[in-house]
């Protein structure tokens, strides 16, 4: 798991988890939004958080669809994992 959260990696849940907390509807396609805006951004690729996000949220590297899984997880207990994640 240490891997996928490397220090540059973690800098970057972080800001994710503080835009999820502050999403107005915590769904699919916000948080897709939310994401794609947030790489846009930063110019970074998709593949870069994918991993990273899937672990913090599943603690494996595979899972169904990431933002579906967010949101069945919903806010709470996505964020909480997130914390979680970046506390290891």
């Amino acid at each position: 798991m240490g891997k996928f959260l490397a220090p540059e990696i973690r800098e970057h849940l972080k800001v994710l988890a503080q835009r999820m907390e502050a999403l107005e509807t915590f769904d699919h396609k916000s948080l897709e939004e939310m994401a794609h805006a947030y790489l846009e951004e930063t110019g970074l690729k998709f593949k870069a958080l994918a991993q990273p996000i899937r672990v913090a949220i599943t603690g494996t590297t595979m899972s169904p669809g990431l933002f579906e899984t967010m949101e069945v997880l919903g806010r709470e207990r996505t964020l909480e994992r997130f914390r979680k994640a970046l506390a290891l």
